[in-house]
């Protein structure tokens, strides 16, 4: 969906914008966009893998925590009901 509104925009722009500033530099600002996303995706395939093992080793301490926390409720209620 997002592409689809970036698309959208781009095709709203594109003739006012070339009016406006001529086909020149409109083509070197569009080359740099692209340049600019080209470097960003290449970017984030070479770098995801270990983003997504950070997010997951922090996710997995989280779980690991919440379930202790919930074991410890749980103990602290079944000591009240004992008693």
């Amino acid at each position: 969906m997002v592409r689809y509104v970036f698309s959208a925009t781009a095709s709203a722009v594109v003739l006012p914008a070339v009016e406006v500033i001529g086909i020149g530099w409109f083509s070197t600002i569009s080359a740099a966009f692209l340049s600019i996303s080209a470097i960003l995706v290449m970017f984030t395939s070479l770098r995801g893998e270990s983003w997504r093992n950070t997010f997951d080793e922090k996710h997995d301490k989280r779980q690991l925590h919440r379930d202790e926390k919930a074991k410890a409720n749980e103990e602290r209620r079944h000591s009240r009901e004992v008693v």
